[in-house]
């Protein structure tokens, strides 16, 4: 059956302390092998969310794949997708979107 991990919420700041932001991340097991993952961070300060991010995550025996799609303040969106070989390490891309 799907599994999901408790919601957590760290509060924390930029490296320039110039806001103060929470975080809440949530990772759900849909099948023994996927889990799809949210996060988002939120500006307490200013009201607004600073970024958000959806992905999955795809595992096989000796290999998996993740994509990822990051959603930040001011149109710095990213969408990512990495292939993980299991003792080799991770080759991957990251292509900036323009909306």
């Amino acid at each position: 059956p799907p599994r999901a991990s408790r919601p957590r919420l760290v509060p924390g700041s930029t490296s320039r302390g110039e806001s103060r932001y929470l975080k809440a991340e949530a990772l759900v097991r849909v099948l023994n092998n996927v889990d799809v993952r949210g996060a988002s961070a939120w500006d307490v300060s200013r009201g607004r969310a600073i970024e958000n991010r959806v992905g999955i995550d795809w595992r096989f025996d000796c290999w998996s794949i993740i994509a990822e799609y990051v959603n930040r303040h001011g149109d710095e969106n990213e969408f990512r997708v990495s292939i993980n070989l299991l003792g080799l390490g991770q080759v991957g891309t990251s292509a900036r979107l323009g909306f």
